[in-house]
């Protein structure tokens, strides 16, 4: 009671809009990793817009050690592409665009990138050649994850003008301490019975609303055919709050146990969905790709499949964020395709269970990326095993003493935060 009393005085926080800038063939001013979006327009509608390749190829000059980079833009309705850009090293960045829409194509500009000076911003999360088993920040910094899950952090405000609920759970997290939230693009339900009590507040029961859905149409009647820009341009709002904040998102693209109607995997659908979500957002430092949740222990997909997305995200991502799978079994079989190894673990022997991951490989950094659901709430969400969040507590100090990271499985404040948001004044 003392802890959701506190809630009630935690002052709302603004949005933090990213720096938005309409083309003009001007020199952009930017501190280092700060997220940049250029708009360019186009004289006509184009045909099969999230077909077109678009890319804005960029040198440095004066700058610490950058190489040519080649940025796709993506598509963000009517006439409208953008060019999202952050940087971290200093100095000027001139680009090119090259297009296969002529009114766009050959139009150039530069990036004025300058010394960051906000203090608790250190770049993106990056691994380190001399300390193989830990996580830096790119200002060299170390990076200790406090991560917590919230599945369905983009359906909060969905169709809100304000991101009042979300900033509100947001600073709420930051303030107690963590760093990095663990979450999907997009759930639909769950399929376990849920809370009776939910019904009483129906306007928190996110699950199962089929006006939110990142393609066009519904979960229940979906067309494939397009994506739905709305979605992410709400999920753009999101991923600057999660940034103001300096919360790392470890996304999840896919999720195999939240009722989603996926396209065929493989598909001309499927691979339109998987690209543009690197496109929209690789330019965020604070983004951690992960394929999918529950990756293969419902057995949708294959690991020649998830081999094939990471090798995607490879190809298409010039900033080099980390990747991982929420599998242990890929990621033991596949370390070498990943950044890091991702375990789900909810043994009672879960210290020396961790010690032997992390002897198993020592060249990479272990994450255990949920090992239990704590049901210590006003209502009861998920059939977790660990009810007491001291419990909860003590098997992530087990995970931290073995030398692993540790998430906070969403249960512990997950369960409440319907709750929280309903109190808030």
């Amino acid at each position: 009671m003392k802890f959701l009393f506190l809630l009630l005085l935690l002052p709302l926080m603004a949005h933090a809009n990213i720096n938005q800038q309409q083309y003009n063939a001007v020199q952009i001013s930017a501190q280092q990793w700060q997220v940049t979006d250029v708009i360019f327009n186009a004289k006509n509608e184009i045909k099969n817009p999230f077909e077109q390749n678009i890319y804005a190829v960029f040198e440095a000059k004066n700058a610490q050690g950058d190489k040519e980079q080649k940025i796709a833009l993506f598509y963000n309705g009517g006439t409208e592409w953008v060019l999202r850009y952050s940087s971290a090293t200093t100095g000027r960045f001139s680009y090119t665009i090259e297009s296969e829409i002529t009114a766009l194509n050959g139009l150039t500009g530069s990036f004025n990138i300058t010394q960051n000076t906000k203090k608790n911003r250190h770049g993106a999360v990056v691994l380190n050649d001399k300390d193989k088993q830990h996580f830096y920040y790119q200002d060299g910094s170390h990076y200790s994850n406090m991560a917590f899950e919230l599945d369905w952090l983009f359906a909060i405000d969905y169709g809100n003008k304000t991101l009042n609920k979300t900033n509100h759970l947001l600073d709420l997290v930051a303030e107690n301490g963590f760093n990095q939230v663990v979450t999907t693009v997009y759930s639909h339900d769950v399929s376990w019975d849920k809370d009776p009590l939910l019904k009483d507040y129906p306007e928190y029961e996110y699950g199962g609303r089929q006006d939110i859905f990142p393609f066009l149409g519904s979960n229940e009647k979906p067309d494939f055919s397009s994506l739905n820009i709305e979605f992410f341009q709400h999920y753009d709002r999101i991923m600057s709050s999660l940034h103001e904040r300096e919360i790392v998102n470890h996304l999840m693209i896919y999720v195999w146990n939240k009722m989603v109607n996926w396209p065929e995997l493989g598909s001309a659908e499927d691979n339109r969905y998987f690209d543009y979500i690197i496109k929209r957002y690789q330019a965020f430092p604070n983004i951690i790709w992960d394929v999918s949740k529950e990756a293969l222990f419902y057995k949708n997909t294959t690991k020649g499949y998830i081999s094939e997305r990471i090798r995607r995200i490879r190809q298409q991502d010039n900033y080099k964020r980390l990747v991982t799978v929420h599998d242990f079994g890929f990621c033991s079989k596949h370390p070498d395709e990943v950044d890091f190894i991702s375990t789900q673990d909810w043994k009672h022997t879960i210290y020396s269970t961790m010690l032997q991951v992390r002897k198993r490989f020592p060249n990479k950094p272990v994450v255990n990326i949920e090992h239990g659901g704590y049901e210590a709430s006003p209502i009861r969400v998920f059939p977790g095993a660990y009810e007491d969040p001291e419990v909860a507590m003590r098997r992530n100090y087990m995970c931290l003493f073995a030398g692993v990271y540790q998430t906070y499985y969403w249960q512990v404040l997950h369960g409440t935060w319907l709750f929280m948001i309903r109190l808030k004044p």
